[in-house]
């Protein structure tokens, strides 16, 4: 996990006017989201919503859709020896970056070079005219894996913290409101532009407007009526766990908010005029190996805490605050602890949400699989930029030795006992998995979403 930079808006390359004209052609896609990411980089490849925009700008060195066999859309060849010690790697040279900055094999060996490095192992790379070859003094089964994350794509940095990657979209605007893209190579029924619309809840003009593409970045029940009589939709339970996360250094105190505080209410405070949910024990929602179905267990024997300064709740969805705090004063005359609500812009909170100190002792956030494995769980909870203003070095160990932990089912004992753990030590508190329709929009015809419960279409493939 990485830190966030303050907000830099990127020079438009088109000028406002032609931009907002395009907004009513066919061939852009028109995306709401409840927050936007105050830059683009693979650095934040682990948040959802970095990640969604990500997808559409850069493209891993390979690929692994199905979970098991690899593919690449940028090398031209690629192989690995029977061992798993020598990898071979041959860029795609008619790929760019942007005009600047073309993908060559110099390219390559300076970037295989640097994220190998990060991978952790003894190794060597060498160039030859069309290729880089990396040898490691022993087996390495888990590097391609770990070239497949977004978060070790190629990119190239540019000014104001923004990156280019090789995806088949460049950045071409971002502000507060909006992040705009646009195809490196214009196609024929297909969509060519996409707009990022920041979403400012139902009084929002953008509901009434038809030719959005994607609200399923929304809150479900803000969806508009309209959605669904022009669109596929399909019911999908989304590899995501709703949380509460306890940044609270006082064991006694934080057991206490874990064990009394009232499940259903967060949620319906939260989660207004959402009717049902799935309840997960853990920080794995249902469908992750491990995982544990039912409520969380509470144990709140009722006693009283004194002496404490008032905890910081933060929310970022702003209606709530009022319904939280009168929530809170209840907590307090029965357990003696003061919480107090502080609003938080959604853009304002993501560039804060992994820096010390933290602004928050207390705050929901949605834990998902931005990529299938247990780390993704994980690492905003264990890691020392993570969610916490206090070390976990015990638990910082075994989280190192699940994530290099080769076999896959002693992995899964471990990552097990991890979340077993960090609900012990009252940590993370889960709310719900969450279950939601999906929409896309019915002229596209050759829909393919839900892979491996990641919900991130690529929209260069759609055609209609």
């Amino acid at each position: 996990m990485r830190t966030f930079f303050r907000i830099i808006a990127v020079c438009a390359l088109l000028p406002f006017s032609a931009l907002s004209a395009r907004a009513a052609r066919a061939d852009t896609w028109q995306v709401l989201f409840t927050m936007l990411p105050s830059r683009i980089s693979t650095e934040l490849a682990s948040l959802n919503i970095p990640l969604y925009i990500l997808k559409q700008t850069h493209e891993p060195l390979l690929r692994q859709d199905d979970g098991q066999n690899f593919r690449s859309k940028i090398l031209t060849d690629w192989s690995r020896s029977i061992d798993s010690t020598e990898y071979t790697f041959c860029p795609d040279t008619s790929r760019y970056f942007d005009s600047d900055h073309p993908f060559s094999v110099a390219y390559l060996r300076e970037f295989i070079g640097s994220k190998t490095r990060m991978f952790g192992a003894a190794f060597t790379v060498t160039e030859t005219s069309a290729c880089v070859k990396v040898k490691f003094s022993d087996k390495q089964t888990k590097y391609l894996a770990f070239l497949s994350l977004y978060d070790n794509a190629p990119t190239v940095k540019l000014p104001g913290g923004n990156e280019a990657g090789l995806g088949e979209f460049r950045l071409t605007r971002l502000t507060n409101e909006e992040i705009s893209l646009t195809r490196k190579h214009q196609v024929r029924n297909g969509y060519n532009f996409i707009i990022c619309h920041l979403y400012n809840g139902l009084s929002d003009p953008k509901l009434k407007d038809h030719d959005i593409s994607d609200v399923n970045r929304i809150p479900e029940t803000d969806s508009p009526e309209w959605v669904p009589e022009r669109s596929y939709s399909f019911v999908n339970m989304v590899l995501k766990v709703a949380v509460l996360i306890l940044n609270v250094r006082d064991e006694k105190l934080r057991k206490l908010v874990y064990n009394c505080v009232d499940i259903k209410k967060l949620r319906e405070v939260f989660y207004p005029h959402k009717k049902s949910f799935v309840q997960v024990q853990t920080v794995f929602p249902v469908g992750v190996t491990g995982a544990k179905a039912g409520a969380p267990p509470q144990t709140c024997t009722g006693e009283k805490l004194s002496g404490f300064p008032d905890l910081i709740f933060v929310a970022w969805r702003s209606y709530t605050a009022e319904t939280f705090q009168e929530y809170f004063k209840e907590f307090k005359k029965r357990y003696g602890v003061g919480i107090k609500v502080k609003v938080m812009a959604p853009s304002e909170f993501l560039q804060t949400a992994l820096e010390r100190p933290h602004p928050y002792n207390l705050t929901i956030m949605g834990l998902d699989a931005t990529r299938p494995e247990y780390s993704a769980f994980l690492d905003g909870v264990l890691p020392k930029d993570g969610f916490f203003d206090f070390d976990m070095p015990a638990l910082t160990i075994k989280y190192e030795k699940m994530r290099h932990e080769s076999d896959a089912v002693l992995q899964t004992k471990l990552a097990s006992a991890l979340a077993d753990e960090i609900a012990n030590r009252s940590l993370v508190l889960p709310l719900y998995q969450d279950q939601r329709v999906f929409y896309y929009p019915r002229k596209i015809k050759n829909i393919d979403i839900g892979r491996d419960f990641l919900e991130y279409p690529e929209v260069a493939d759609f055609r209609w």
